[in-house]
């Protein structure tokens, strides 16, 4: 009997894990060491399952850095937000900067880490 079809919600439910492993992995042994088998492993699935939900290694890099991008961003509207003085502004940013790094430093290690995939539209 063929198995049912995923909801779209299970479908981004399973993306996510994809994600959440590979950011965690890419963060803890740099990009150039994890595996796709490696990020299955570690979600739990058979080695080509990833692949029914991203085409490669290299989309699901972009979009855990996007993701990470996209946090950094927020807390630079967040920090930013009410300060009309550009002097001040710039200070904000500059805490808000530090503190990211600080309080996520996987997400800053992933965005700004030297050495890996090139750039892509993946995300």
């Amino acid at each position: 009997m063929p198995r049912a079809a995923l909801s779209t919600v299970e479908i981004s439910a399973f993306r996510d894990r994809i994600r959440e492993a590979a950011a965690r992995l890419f963060a803890e042994a740099g990009y150039p060491a994890v595996t796709l088998r490696a990020i299955a492993a570690d979600v739990g699935c058979s080695p080509m399952t990833p692949y029914r939900y991203f085409q490669s290694k290299e989309q699901i890099f972009a979009v855990v850095r996007a993701e990470a991008f996209r946090r950094f961003a927020d807390a630079q509207e967040r920090g930013i937000r009410g300060i009309d003085d550009p002097a001040e502004c710039l200070h904000a940013l500059g805490r808000v900067y530090v503190d990211f790094a600080k309080r996520d430093p996987q997400s800053y290690r992933l965005m700004f880490e030297l050495g890996q995939a090139p750039a892509s539209d993946n995300a």
